[in-house]
């Protein structure tokens, strides 16, 4: 935003900016100056020192009596120290003059507004308190949260078992402008098929045996609010259909109903499932794919983000130690790197529910190695893979599967085998084929 009475000046400088690719707004008096600022959000404020109604000194100081964070760098065409330094004492984050060329005031420009981006970013990933972890992995996914509660376009959350899709979408639900609508959750495998279009839409009384009362349907009690359909890759064919019918005329009739009813509700949707290979396959409609599709979340397994564990755990132990009314000391180092060696198929899941088992089958006042499953000190894993965001490649899956069959049994070949549903010799061919070798 600049705020300067030269109409001339703020004509060449929207010119400049705009060629760098800023969004600009100009204003060339002070009337209402703080709302326009609080509707524009801008990342940064070039403020003229001079002004014809009301000095920039106490448009600075009115500013930075408000919640506006942008940077604000006074602009002038005195060499007046006495002003610059007032500026400065007001909260200005800089001062440059009117003469300066354009590379000076566009790098001036530049290091606010990522500085401003940056402390946007600390605010954003603050927020989301319920997220625990540092890790490169966890502050990625964070980001993209922030993006997705902006908007009300349909979420795709991926990620396996354990990662705690529940919970990253109750955060988008709770971080964005429908936060005081219902967020209700529909975990789709979990319920029969045949009651799955009633408790999706609902149903009038009579229309099918047992139905002896008409019923609302979780995406009419959402109206205003949130769906999360936990497991979307599981639903039925039919079913898929009028969920895109939902997403994109929103509208949809009651189980023996003929009245169409108008809903306004988001659909956030998580698989644990490749939902591309569902979709060549025949089972999963490509179309309701790339509408969920819209903003995908990949959230990251545990052994992606094995920097996160020494925190989560320390959440865990707590809370549980608080529900136990058990005092133990901390857990020493050597049990964190035995927790941080272990690759976690079951994921952030898996792992409460060990430190849940520990504090409840240990001994106070300290925790030992023996307290917890003699598996997760075995140290012959493999080496792990590290895989780009995104859909994984069958050869990455088929990878991926043996990995994880053989940490679960600790490299034992018959017993991966076993969960591989494969013998033992092609478990073999297949391990170096991928090159595949235990520790």
């Amino acid at each position: 935003m600049i705020i300067d009475d030269d109409k001339d000046f703020c004509s060449l400088l929207n010119k400049l900016l705009e060629k760098k690719g800023c969004e600009v707004l100009c204003l060339n008096d002070t009337i209402n100056v703080i709302s326009k600022i609080n509707n524009f959000n801008p990342d940064v404020i070039l403020l003229d020192v001079v002004l014809p109604t009301k000095s920039g000194i106490t448009i600075l100081e009115e500013i930075k009596q408000t919640e506006i964070s942008a940077p604000v760098l006074m602009i002038s065409n005195r060499k007046d120290s006495k002003l610059i330094v007032a500026a400065m004492k007001a909260g200005a984050s800089d001062y440059i003059p009117k003469t300066a060329d354009n590379n000076e005031l566009w790098e001036k420009i530049k290091k606010l507004s990522e500085i401003q981006q940056l402390k946007s970013t600390e605010t954003e990933l603050k927020n989301f308190s319920n997220i625990i972890g540092d890790s490169e992995s966890t502050k990625n996914m964070m980001k993209m949260i922030s993006k997705v509660t902006q908007t009300d376009a349909p979420v795709f959350l991926r990620g396996e078992s354990g990662t705690g899709k529940s919970l990253i979408a109750e955060t988008i639900h709770s971080h964005s402008n429908r936060k005081k609508g219902p967020f209700l959750t529909i975990n789709c495998p979990a319920i029969p098929a045949n009651l799955l279009e009633s408790e999706f839409f609902g149903h009038e009384r009579g229309s099918f045996t047992g139905a002896i009362r008409t019923k609302e349907g979780k995406f009419e009690i959402a109206n205003g609010g949130t769906v999360f359909l936990d497991e979307i890759a599981d639903l039925p064919m039919d079913l898929q259909v009028k969920i895109l019918r939902v997403i994109q005329n929103k509208e949809f009739e009651r189980v023996g109903g003929l009245k169409t009813i108008k809903t306004d509700v988001r659909i956030i949707a998580a698989t644990n499932k490749n939902v591309e290979k569902a979709v060549k396959e025949g089972l999963f409609r490509e179309d309701l794919f790339y509408r969920l599709n819209v903003l995908p979340v990949y959230i990251p397994s545990l052994r992606d983000r094995k920097d996160d564990i020494p925190m989560l755990v320390k959440y865990f132990f707590d809370l549980h130690t608080k529900r136990e009314s058990k005092k133990f000391n901390p857990l020493s180092k050597e049990i964190i790197e035995m927790l941080q060696r272990y690759p976690w198929p079951g994921n952030i899941r898996e792992l409460e529910n060990i430190v849940e088992r520990a504090i409840i089958l240990g001994k106070e006042p300290e925790l030992k190695i023996h307290d917890f499953p003699e598996n997760l000190n075995q140290k012959n894993f493999i080496e792990d893979r590290t895989y780009n965001d995104g859909p994984l490649s069958l050869k990455d899956m088929e990878y991926k599967k043996m990995v994880d069959a053989l940490k679960q049994c600790s490299g034992n070949i018959s017993k991966a085998a076993k969960i591989l549903d494969i013998s033992r010799d092609t478990l073999y061919r297949r391990m170096k084929k991928h090159g595949i070798e235990l520790k």
